[in-house]
């Protein structure tokens, strides 16, 4: 029986012949690759610069996660090999050798993204892709000086720092005796490596612009409580059903059904297809399909019963999203029944009687019981505080329609400190353009206006 990383090379492998069927020489490549591909020469194949290469990069830019699915092995590969490496370049490290390893990296950036960084020095960022680089200054600066300026394009040299005493960063490593191309005496970071943006200038001399990154210890990011709460959640290795309910939280909701029905059809036991259920109940629910959204929930606790008994909090939380959807389908006896229907089951104080209390606070709101409304509120809100990290992003929800109803109050300025609240909090969890951060910079307008 094949395991779950050769069916995924297949599955990679006939996806790539499907693109190139034309193109002899790739199908060359990859019928190489078929033949002669093993976890260790993970990194050889990656720094070949093959379509694999070209693929699995263009995906990571894109955030194209359908196609970064099919490299989901390659990914993994490649983690293992990296972190291997780095462990051994830490063990080799003599003891009086400087700490702090310098690298460099030169390229072209596009006039959108260089005037992002220059206008985030001091914050955070972390890379959406592996990232090559040398110990080598002057073969940075030969890549950078190769690009073409023109007004939508600039050259730019990265200098790397990076505290090789840090106890929690990405793995790196020098790769030189694995990669392809062995005499660019390269350094692969991890994707998903933390930097602060520490200063971003432009060198009249070399003419380029010059950008001093500092690595961070994943410890030290401003969002370490939400990262370890979502380790928490997730465990230490991610599944398609993670990478599901990420994408969701996200507000890339077409990207997470397209995983989470994938991650349906190999689920292997009524646990992972339960979870599937609830995911995609509440992504077809974010995305208004409520008829949808019923159809996973209703399967869902079909599933929690079997698996669970009566009384388990994962029941309690399944009527609970029902409720919630009973409430957009403006069903608010129904929303009301099945909101009891979990509180009967949980313990007071239990983290999913927040979610409970907001929904029965909208359905309140929404029948103009607006005290009634403001207490189930300020009940969530005590809850999601004792349970949740400070900022974490459901706290900002409950703040943004605390908002909205005191607006409704017509009780303006505490409704502007709300939605003020709730757009802090949402800003510093979730993309700049997610449609809760707009509405909720909507949302103070609108009252602003009200206010004058």
């Amino acid at each position: 029986m094949k395991t779950s990383s050769e069916k995924s090379k297949n599955e990679l492998i006939n996806f790539v012949k499907d693109i190139y069927k034309d193109n002899d020489e790739q199908l060359r490549v990859i019928c190489e690759f078929e033949r002669e591909y093993v976890p260790q020469n993970a990194i050889w194949w990656y720094t070949r610069e093959t379509c694999f290469y070209r693929l699995l990069n263009k995906a990571l830019r894109s955030h194209d996660f359908g196609l970064l699915l099919q490299f989901r092995f390659f990914i993994t590969d490649l983690h293992k090999q990296l972190t291997f490496e780095y462990q051994n370049f830490l063990q080799s490290l003599p003891s009086d050798s400087d700490p702090i390893l310098r690298v460099y990296r030169g390229q072209a950036i596009s006039a959108d993204e260089l005037s992002t960084i220059r206008a985030s020095v001091g914050e955070f960022i972390s890379m959406n892709s592996f990232l090559s680089t040398t110990t080598d200054e002057a073969t940075a600066l030969g890549f950078a000086k190769q690009v073409a300026i023109d007004n939508d394009t600039q050259r730019i040299l990265f200098y790397f720092d990076i505290d090789t005493r840090l106890s929690s960063s990405k793995p790196f490593a020098n790769i030189r005796h694995l990669s392809y191309f062995q005499e660019e005496d390269e350094t692969l970071m991890m994707l998903g490596c933390i930097f602060q943006i520490k200063d971003v200038k432009f060198n009249e001399t070399q003419n380029m612009w010059m950008a001093k990154l500092v690595l961070c210890s994943d410890d030290d990011y401003a969002l370490k409580d939400i990262f370890a709460y979502e380790k928490k959640l997730l465990g230490n290795q991610p599944s398609l059903i993670d990478l599901g309910r990420m994408l969701g939280d996200m507000g890339e909701y077409e990207k997470a059904s397209s995983i989470l029905t994938q991650a349906l059809i190999e689920s292997g036991n009524d646990f992972e297809a339960n979870s599937c259920y609830l995911m995609l109940g509440a992504v077809a629910r974010l995305q208004g399909d409520y008829d949808t959204s019923l159809t996973n929930y209703l399967k869902h606790l079909e599933l929690q019963l079997k698996i669970e008994s009566f009384d388990d909090p994962y029941t309690a939380q399944a009527y609970s999203e029902i409720a919630d959807l009973h409430w957009r389908r403006k069903e608010f006896d129904l929303s009301l029944e099945y909101s009891q229907k979990a509180l009967d089951i949980l313990p007071a104080r239990h983290e999913f009687c927040a979610n409970v209390y907001r929904t029965m606070g909208n359905v309140c709101r929404d029948t103009t019981k607006l005290d009634a409304a403001l207490g189930y509120y300020k009940k969530a809100l005590v809850i999601q505080k004792r349970t949740l990290p400070k900022d974490h992003n459901h706290i900002g929800r409950t703040y943004n329609q605390m908002g909205a109803l005191y607006e409704l109050q017509r009780d303006y300025p505490v409704a502007h400190q709300c939605y003020n609240e709730a757009l802090r909090i949402l800003r510093k969890t979730l993309p700049p353009t997610h449609e809760e951060i707009i509405r909720a910079e909507n949302d103070i307008r609108h009252v602003e206006a009200k206010m004058k």
